[in-house]
């Protein structure tokens, strides 16, 4: 069995989780706010790794990988190096280990 290799995660990330309020005219504003900062190992996806994870997927662009941590959701983002990353699908439990989390996320280009 691979052995956990905290010294991989060496990049400072933030976690962000949305509200939803309305303004005095009954709009919908949205903020994002940090529930979080965590060390984490930021990896661009390339070749044939990053052909076969856009099948049938938004693009996945990056794979963010981090500490297990029970409350991310694919509904959160993170923000790394003043990028933004929107997290394409629920996070995995690498090995089911509760150990390390992979977060497959494409980087938002309009932030």
């Amino acid at each position: 069995m691979a052995r956990f290799q905290a010294t991989k995660m060496r990049h400072r990330i933030e976690i962000l989780e949305k509200s939803v309020t309305q303004n005095s005219a009954g709009e919908e504003v949205i903020t994002w706010s940090g529930v979080g900062d965590y060390w984490a190992s930021v990896e661009p996806i390339r070749g044939r790794e990053f052909v076969e994870m856009r099948q049938g997927q938004a693009e996945i662009t990056t794979r963010i990988r981090m500490r297990f941590r029970d409350g991310i959701k694919a509904t959160h983002r993170v923000r790394y190096d003043g990028r933004l990353f929107e997290i394409q699908a629920p996070p995995i439990n690498v090995n089911e280990l509760n150990r390390e989390l992979d977060l497959m996320c494409s980087e938002r280009e309009d932030y």
